[in-house]
């Protein structure tokens, strides 16, 4: 297809055997193909935990806070987050990044500053739980990309947005219920009997708005149920947590 600098790139059907290649042919060029996600084991030999990466992200995100923002916000405040994705420059063989700027509520604002410093964290401290968390984040930080398309073609006033991708999590922070893993997600749903029902996820769920800034104490609160929101609180303080100045520079 001829290259459109405002679509996507074609995803690979099931039968591409993957090294089709791209040319820039006459005039205006081709689309490239999104890169196939592909994913990575890391293995530790002496302990053998293997670990399943995600390959590559689909956007990359531009945001900045400080102590003053975080989890401390007015009803109806948003903050800028700055989303990107890779596009092809027009007959050549290169790409640049293209930011897209979003005002979303002031939560998700330092939500999505949380996941962006454990992706970040990676690249000086390598445990298996950084990995682990680093994985995690960009699952969420893409859908959340994916999101904001939506968002900006439906002209939804960002004060009144309520993401699909970051609500849950907020949810269980309001709760207390950590995050982690899933069956900690389980078991913390209440329950009106011995099994989860759906009436329950609902009234969990739903119940509550969770980017009212009337449950501000409550996060505070909750913080001691979230060692991931704790150490990104000493992030945007300035610790250098496992030598995560990277984080704490952007």
């Amino acid at each position: 297809m001829p290259h459109d600098d405002d679509a996507d790139y074609p995803e690979y059907e099931e039968e591409d055997s993957g090294d089709v290649t791209e040319t820039d042919g006459d005039g205006p060029g081709f689309m490239a193909y999104m890169p196939r996600e592909y994913q990575y084991v890391i293995t530790d030999l002496t302990q053998n935990h293997p670990l399943t990466l995600k390959g590559r992200h689909s956007y990359d995100y531009k945001c900045a806070i400080d102590f003053n923002m975080f989890m401390s916000w007015k009803k109806g405040e948003v903050r800028e987050v700055k989303v990107g994705k890779w596009r092809k420059r027009p007959n050549k063989a290169s790409y640049f990044l293209s930011h897209t700027t979003f005002n979303i509520p002031a939560p998700y604002h330092w939500l999505v500053c949380q996941l962006v410093a454990e992706d970040m964290h990676t690249s000086e401290q390598s445990s298996h739980e950084s990995l682990r968390r680093q994985t995690y984040a960009r699952e969420i930080l893409d859908a959340f990309g994916d999101e904001l398309k939506t968002l900006k073609r439906d002209n939804v006033p960002p004060a009144n947005f309520h993401s699909w991708v970051l609500t849950p999590i907020l949810q269980r922070q309001l709760n207390g219920v950590y995050n982690g893993y899933g069956p900690s997600v389980c078991g913390g749903i209440p329950k009106e009997g011995e099994e989860l029902t759906i009436l329950d996820a609902t009234r969990f769920y739903l119940q509550d708005d969770p980017i009212d800034p009337i449950f501000i104490r409550t996060y505070h609160c909750n913080l001691h149920y979230f060692p991931n929101a704790r150490w990104h609180l000493g992030i945007v303080m300035g610790k250098e947590y496992g030598g995560s100045q990277a984080a704490i520079d952007h």
